[in-house]
């Protein structure tokens, strides 16, 4: 098993490219201004990480608060 392991993190790339998110970003942290950009409220989650973190989170909120 630690042999497979050990294999397995091998094979794992460095990211070269990360990106700053919210890690409970949703529509109810983000307003409109006047000239229509959307405007982040809440920054208290923000962080740097993958994309796809943030991608996959907001995919699971916004299901569990649709019931989709």
């Amino acid at each position: 098993m630690e042999d497979r392991l050990l294999a397995l993190a091998a094979a794992v790339e460095s990211r070269a490219e990360y990106a700053v998110g919210h890690s409970e970003l949703g529509p109810d942290h983000v307003l409109v201004d006047e000239g229509g950009n959307p405007v982040v409220i809440d920054i208290a989650g923000l962080m740097y990480f993958i994309f796809e973190r943030e991608h996959v989170s907001l995919r699971i909120r916004l299901r569990i608060s649709t019931g989709l």
